[in-house]
């Protein structure tokens, strides 16, 4: 069975002294994003649910997750892989149209296909 995950971005923003001089003014996520998973699809929808209803109650697996994202939606929701779940998302946030691709962060510097695909590593490593 395949676990899904969504992430609440908490943003920073890449710096001089962060030694990447090719992303200085880019965005950048802090690993201590709250992240909470579900067992499958249903499960994660649940979850995803009841944070923006302002219900959530974290499980042990949810032990990351904590401040106030009552009336949120996450930035992404993936699979155990890592991968980006377009259709998921869309179901579960209400946004039939999400596109990763017209998402864009690092002031419209890059897509989140992009921003996902450079960050992912902090919660999937390779």
């Amino acid at each position: 069975m395949t676990r899904f995950f969504a992430l609440y971005f908490i943003m920073g923003m890449y710096n001089e002294d962060d030694n990447v001089p090719d992303l200085v003014g880019f965005d950048c996520p802090f690993e201590d994003s709250p992240m909470i998973g579900g067992r499958d699809e249903r499960a994660l929808e649940d979850k995803v649910r009841a944070v923006y209803d302002g219900t959530f109650e974290p499980s042990e697996d949810d032990d990351t997750f904590t401040g106030d994202y009552e009336g949120c939606y996450p930035n992404v929701i993936t699979d155990e892989a890592g991968e980006i779940q377009v259709e998921l998302y869309g179901m579960i946030c209400d946004n039939p149209d999400f596109d990763p691709d017209s998402v864009t962060y690092s002031w419209n510097r890059e897509t989140l296909s992009q921003f996902w695909e450079r960050e992912r590593h902090r919660w999937f490593p390779d």
